[in-house]
């Protein structure tokens, strides 16, 4: 089952991968992400997204706030099904921190997958760290040290899995908190428990958000929002929900809306269908001689205008004679012609 990682903002259901690094691709492991998201505040990576979400643009200031940031768990099944998980965000905050827990765990995952066939895979177990133990002690003397940390846990669904839940339910008894003997014991198991990342993260978050160096974000509408493609491994660039990648196991979801319905068309969309139409050939070949020759000059100095402008929509817009928004408000217009005609 291949799993991969993404760092998403939603807005208003329309959720769009952004990438802090630049560089558009999958991150393997939630760790990967965390190193990125904690070196900046929430308000600065919204403002990173600005640049690239044409959405973000239209918002009002005093709306920006209202954006759903999270990690989001891909993993696509050999039926070519997708499962999706969410995570909430580690941003830039001062006190404690995960960062050394997060190179540990990503440093080990990245010799995992860069091994040799004949070497072992080694455990992502992240107690290695030197940073563990001591960020391990501070959460469990703030966790069993304070009642009402332990019960804001219990009382609200939580980050933390249901063996560390259980834990923490007899813990919270009465007869056990305050008895050292069972502090004794339930200690070393809450403790193998957080040498697992995931549940070191959400005991970390829970204890940021209790002591007040996050804010609890409350999360929209996540599982069926519309998700920008590159998230379901497509490679033209729109929209799409998690039950439509679901039912394309041949991933032809996106041409086959731009026949039935061509009034779809978004920023994205737009990109994809330029892309594809600049990466085929020339129909023209006087065209595409001059073109590859010496470009658009090299055409207007050895083609007449009537040679040049019967060609096709597609080769103008190759050859950069009309516009990308030239061509685009053709399709319009031939999409409206066509749904004329059927009327």
């Amino acid at each position: 089952m291949e799993t991969n990682y993404f760092l998403i903002i939603n807005i208003k259901g329309k959720a769009t991968a952004i990438y802090l690094d630049n560089n558009p691709r999958p991150y393997v492991d939630i760790s990967e992400i965390d190193l990125q998201t904690m070196q900046y505040s929430r308000e600065e990576i919204i403002e990173f997204a600005r640049q690239k979400i044409s959405d973000l643009q239209k918002l009002p200031p005093e709306k920006l706030n209202l954006c759903d940031i999270y990690v989001l768990r891909v993993r696509e099944d050999k039926k070519h099904k997708f499962h999706l998980k969410f995570y909430e965000c580690i941003y830039k905050t001062s006190g404690i921190s995960i960062e050394e827990c997060a190179e540990e765990r990503l440093n080990r995952i990245q010799y995992n997958l860069g091994r040799q066939q004949d070497e072992a895979k080694v455990s992502i177990d992240i107690s290695a760290s030197p940073h563990f133990h001591r960020l391990v002690k501070t959460l469990l003397d703030g966790l069993i040290g304070d009642s009402k940390f332990l019960y804001s846990i219990i009382m609200r669904k939580s980050f933390l899995n249901d063996h560390f839940m259980d834990i923490l339910r007899e813990l919270s008894k009465p007869h056990n908190y305050h008895n050292m003997n069972y502090y004794n014991y339930v200690y070393p198991e809450l403790q193998k428990e957080l040498k697992s990342y995931k549940q070191l993260r959400g005991l970390f978050l829970e204890y940021k958000y209790f002591y007040h160096s996050l804010q609890r974000q409350k999360p929209s509408e996540r599982y069926n929002a519309l998700y920008s493609s590159d998230v379901f491994s497509y490679t033209d660039g729109f929209y799409l929900q998690k039950y439509n990648a679901d039912n394309d196991p041949n991933k032809t979801f996106f041409w086959d809306q731009m026949d039935s319905n061509f009034q779809l068309l978004d920023d994205l969309k737009a990109i994809s269908i330029l892309e594809k139409v600049k990466r085929e050939p020339f129909q023209n070949k006087e065209l595409e001689k001059w073109y590859y020759f010496g470009g658009i000059e090299a055409i207007f100095m050895n083609m007449d205008t009537n040679e040049i402008y019967p060609c096709s929509k597609e080769d103008l817009v190759r050859a950069g004679i009309i516009s990308n928004n030239d061509y685009l408000q053709y399709l319009y217009k031939k999409y409206e012609n066509q749904q004329r005609s059927y009327k």
